[in-house]
C-alpha cells in the first residue's frame, strides 16, 4: 500500500508528539523533498529542531520559512513562523521577526 502525504505526515506529526524529534526531523524532509513548496512541513522541521535542541538552526528554518510564506502570499502561515522564530528567544531572533513583519504590511 503506497503511503499518501497526508499519511506522511501524521506519521511525522506522531513521531514529534511522542518526543522523537531526530526521527520526525527525517520524516519532514522526506516530505519537503516530495513537496518542496509545503509550509507547514517546513514549519515543522524548525519545531523537531528545537525541540531536539538545534535552536540556531531551527531560528534558520523558521525564518527561511516565513519568508518562502511571505513571497508565495501565505501570511497567516508566514505569522506563525515568525512567532515561532521570536519565541526561540535567540539574540537576533526579535530583530528578524520585526523584519519579516514589516514585509507583511
Amino acid at each position: 500500500m503506497k503511503l499518501t502525504l497526508a499519511d506522511l505526515r501524521r506519521e511525522a506529526d506522531g513521531l514529534l508528539d511522542r518526543g522523537e524529534p531526530l526521527a520526525a526531523l527525517r520524516a519532514y524532509l522526506s516530505i519537503v523533498k516530495r513537496v518542496p513548496e509545503d509550509h507547514g512541513s517546513r514549519q515543522a522541521i524548525g519545531d523537531a529542531l528545537a525541540r531536539g535542541g538545534s535552536l540556531d538552526e531551527a531560528a534558520r528554518v523558521y525564518q527561511a520559512t516565513a519568508q518562502l510564506c511571505i513571497d508565495g502570499g501565505h501570511p497567516f502561515a508566514a505569522c506563525v513562523a515568525i512567532f515561532a522564530l521570536e519565541a526561540l528567544e535567540r539574540p537576533e531572533a526579535k530583530e528578524r521577526g520585526r523584519a519579516l513583519r514589516r514585509q507583511l504590511i
